[in-house]
């Protein structure tokens, strides 16, 4: 993995050295307290997980077929983000996600298990589907302006 700016990659691309598909464009940062902290320690808390040599490439090649975010493909693109994160899943992981719904009329009153914390208290709202819509909701207002979009 190699790091280069956009001219470098444009220019490598119109020498045919490289390919667009050769490239992955991340924008982002990450920031790790200082007291004890790092990025080791996040992956032992379960926070962040490591992917494994031979799923990366599988990794790579997945987020890949995203196309440049406009608001007609977001939901597209974010569902290929959950694809590439399902292939890089240890087959063991609890958070994968499976595409099936779990029964939530287990519990105290109304139906609503007051134990469950994979739901949003007193609702039948999962703790994820918050998470992806709230995740949404900030991609279609800081990275495409587009606050009512969702």
């Amino acid at each position: 993995i190699y790091k280069c700016e956009q001219e470098q990659a444009l220019e490598a691309i119109s020498y045919g050295i490289a390919t667009p598909s050769d490239f992955l464009v991340i924008s982002g940062v990450c920031v790790w307290p200082k007291l004890g902290g790092s990025l080791a320690n996040e992956v032992k808390r379960g926070v962040f997980e490591v992917v494994p040599n031979e799923k990366q490439s599988l990794v790579i090649e997945t987020l890949q077929t995203q196309t440049i975010l406009t608001k007609d493909n977001l939901a597209e693109n974010i569902k290929r983000t959950q694809d590439a994160w399902d292939k890089a899943a240890d087959p063991n992981r609890s958070c994968k996600s499976t595409g099936t719904d779990v029964v939530l009329t287990t519990g105290i009153g109304e139906g609503f298990d007051e134990d469950d914390d994979t739901v949003v208290f007193n609702s039948d709202k999962k703790v994820s589907e918050l998470a992806d819509d709230a995740l949404q909701k900030w991609i279609a207002t800081f990275l495409l302006g587009a606050p009512t979009l969702t």
